[in-house]
């Protein structure tokens, strides 16, 4: 949820895209569901700390 990066400090007024896939290569994509809701039941899944503190893609 946008909430968990509000909170760390995400100004939503200063982003223009909610989400970007990009590569270099040659890469293939298979996308079997996308599912749009107004709350998802993300909570139970992941935290905001997982959300935030993703080590893999801060370092990039």
């Amino acid at each position: 949820p946008t909430a968990c990066f509000v909170n760390e400090g995400l100004k939503l007024d200063r982003v223009d895209t909610a989400f970007v896939l990009a590569t270099e290569g040659d890469m293939t994509l298979d996308i079997s569901e996308i599912k749009l809701t107004t709350m998802p039941e993300i909570s139970s899944i992941v935290s905001c700390a997982d959300l935030v503190n993703d080590k893999e893609f801060a370092s990039q």
